[in-house]
């Protein structure tokens, strides 16, 4: 659930991704003949979770990563012999 990788940039391109994909699947794709807007009969979470993961991965793997002191701020030592 929890990626020491993960910038702030990932987050926000992540969010607006997912947006974009809900603003497209409810704004587009719905007709009066689909009216959930499935594609390829899967519902529009499954593209707005894939573009949300995608993005978030990608931009946080392209941008510079957090410091030592912001991923100590939240994962602490103790939490280290935890399982992962």
């Amino acid at each position: 659930l929890y990626w020491k990788r993960t910038t702030t940039a990932g987050v926000i391109v992540a969010i607006l991704a997912t947006v974009a994909v809900w603003l497209y699947a409810f704004m587009v794709l719905r007709t009066p003949k689909n009216p959930y807007g499935l594609v390829a009969d899967m519902m529009p979470a499954a593209f707005m979770f894939a573009a949300c993961l995608i993005s978030l991965v990608v931009v946080s793997l392209i941008t510079k990563p957090p410091s030592q002191n912001t991923i100590n701020k939240f994962f602490p030592a103790e939490m280290e012999g935890l399982p992962a």
